[in-house]
């Protein structure tokens, strides 16, 4: 958020266990960012064995919880902003051991302000032409929003190219056209070498010969 901030610019924030295999912003990232309609791009934290399935895509659903370690945030999002600035105080506080750590704690702020009216959340579907500019994408007042001040733009990446870490995802999964792939759910150097080793059948989630710096 300061580097936000001092520079004027849009983030993209990525964990460094958050391997790219493929250019994001040459893929679906890159397009959403392009089409400059959402505010918080975000990585599901589920997994999908389909593409263009999961129901954050297919029906417009927002999750209950993303995943923190990947996203993009709008410069312009300022109800996504307030949030973080609302969850890093929480986090600071003694009483946020109780609470979760600093994604719970995200997540939930989310879905309380939305229970509580005080935020409406406008989240993209395919059917809307979720990466390209649509004018059935702008905002509409329904019966649950209309009395919220404030909106948000919202958009999941397809977990079938953005994969998290998740055991029942590593060793169900087939040959597949990663992106990218987070190896959490898992602890130290080691263990999540071993995680990208076995991200895909072919045994080349991890390989060092192809991270050339030149």
């Amino acid at each position: 958020l300061d580097i936000m901030r001092q520079c004027d610019v849009d983030i993209v924030f990525s964990d460094v266990d958050n391997i790219f295999y493929e250019n994001p912003f040459k893929h679906d990232l890159g397009r959403m960012i392009k089409t400059q309609m959402y505010d918080y791009i975000y990585q599901a934290n589920e997994a999908s064995f389909k593409k263009r399935s999961h129901t954050c895509l297919t029906k417009g659903h927002m999750v209950r919880e993303g995943n923190t370690g990947f996203y993009y945030l709008s410069r312009n999002a300022t109800v996504v902003k307030n949030i973080m600035e609302m969850s890093i105080e929480t986090c600071k506080s003694p009483s946020s051991l109780k609470g979760g750590d600093d994604q719970s704690i995200f997540w939930n702020t989310i879905h309380d302000m939305r229970l509580r009216n005080t935020v409406s959340y406008q989240h993209c579907s395919i059917e809307n032409g979720y990466d390209v500019i649509s004018s059935s994408n702008t905002t509409k007042k329904t019966a649950s929003n209309e009395d919220a001040p404030f909106s948000a733009r919202m958009c999941c990446l397809d977990p079938y190219y953005y994969p998290i870490g998740k055991e029942s995802q590593i060793y169900q999964v087939e040959q597949r056209e990663f992106v990218t792939y987070h190896a959490n759910f898992v602890t130290g150097k080691e263990g999540k070498i071993r995680k990208m080793q076995k991200a895909r059948t072919d045994m080349t989630g991890w390989n060092p010969n192809q991270f050339n710096a030149s």
